[in-house]
């Protein structure tokens, strides 16, 4: 959240979120599943198979677990990325975040929170989040990261 720290519209600051949430959520499970799914996939068509005799046995269950694989891959990658994203927008944190934005919008106030401005106080330079916000170039860089991940 450190980049959006002085971002004062809460949709930029949510969008962000969730690309970001979207790509490690991604990432995370491809790491994580594909060996076990390719395991599990493996056994149960081997099991399932044992009792019949068919030529080049292997190489069929090779090729049905590699074309399986993306499927079931892409099943569990968008359960992962639902939950990260539940429990997300149930976030106490985020939520508060999103809340300040929204007060400071209404009440026509610059976005001010004591916590960030220490944090923001303890940064090298340049790696401080701008206190306008978010440009619009800085915010393609999260749309970007998440296209490229996702391919």
């Amino acid at each position: 959240m450190k980049d959006f720290a002085f971002e004062p519209d809460e949709k930029n600051l949510v969008h962000g979120l969730e690309l970001t949430i979207q790509s490690l959520a991604e990432s995370l499970t491809l790491v994580t599943s594909r060996r076990p799914l390719t395991e599990h996939f493996q056994q149960s068509l081997e099991q399932l198979l044992s009792e019949y005799e068919i030529p080049n046995k292997e190489k069929l269950i090779e090729a049905l677990v590699t074309n399986n694989l993306d499927i079931g891959g892409t099943i569990i990658r968008n359960e992962v990325v639902r939950g990260a994203l539940f429990d997300a927008s149930n976030d106490q944190e985020i939520l508060q975040a999103i809340e300040k934005r929204k007060n400071a919008r209404l009440k026509n106030t610059p976005l001010y929170d004591e916590s960030l401005i220490q944090i923001w106080n303890s940064l090298p330079d340049p790696i401080k989040p701008h206190p306008q916000g978010l440009t619009r170039e800085e915010l393609k860089i999260y749309e970007e990261f998440r296209n490229k991940e996702s391919q």
